[in-house]
């Protein structure tokens, strides 16, 4: 019988790359890939990605990281990880547009001029979340006032990932507190 070893996968989505790792139960790093994908920067503020980018960049580094490992090394667990707050639309099977990433500023002067700071400051008490025009929610309205009808679910980059792995469209507080809504 040959003995079987085994690892957790971690995944970053990071800003401008997505990296994988394995590491053994021993801590050990067994094999690691790294992956880029573009931001989309035309005007000034905007700052975008193409979520299948991503999707993509994760196939390839996945099979570095299996081309690495012995072929006995089993995944135990996945780690997920990514950047945050960035905000994925979609509409019934995939995204309607691109991700609007953390980076982009185009909604912060208009949730300026709907929430007051005394509001600003009622929201944060409540929810311990300074909001700006860089959550979830106030993307969603600002950049999608127009297209609300075509759109099913928002989702954070991370729980795209987590939902082109599993299926299902689920969060948790954490990263929840970057939806604005939490």
């Amino acid at each position: 019988m040959v003995e079987r070893s085994s690892c957790v996968l971690g995944i970053d989505l990071g800003t401008s790359a997505l990296k994988l790792v394995a590491v053994s139960r021993d801590g050990r790093v067994m094999a690691t890939a790294r992956e880029t994908y573009s931001t989309i920067s035309t005007t000034t503020g905007q700052a975008e990605q193409d979520p299948e980018h991503w999707l993509k960049a994760l196939s390839v580094a996945a099979k570095k990281v299996r081309a690495k490992l012995s072929q006995r090394v089993l995944v135990e667990a996945l780690a997920l990880t990514g950047q945050m707050p960035t905000l994925v639309v979609m509409g019934r099977h995939k995204p309607i547009a691109h991700a609007i990433t953390w980076q982009d500023s185009r909604a912060d002067a208009w949730v300026t001029e709907r929430v007051d700071d005394h509001r600003r400051r009622e929201i944060y008490l409540k929810t311990g979340v300074p909001i700006d025009g860089r959550y979830l929610a106030p993307m969603f309205q600002f950049h999608y006032r127009s297209r609300r009808q075509r759109s099913n679910l928002i989702l954070s980059a991370k729980d795209f990932l987590f939902n082109g792995l599993t299926g299902l469209a689920t969060t948790d507080p954490s990263t929840a507190t970057g939806y604005g809504l939490y």
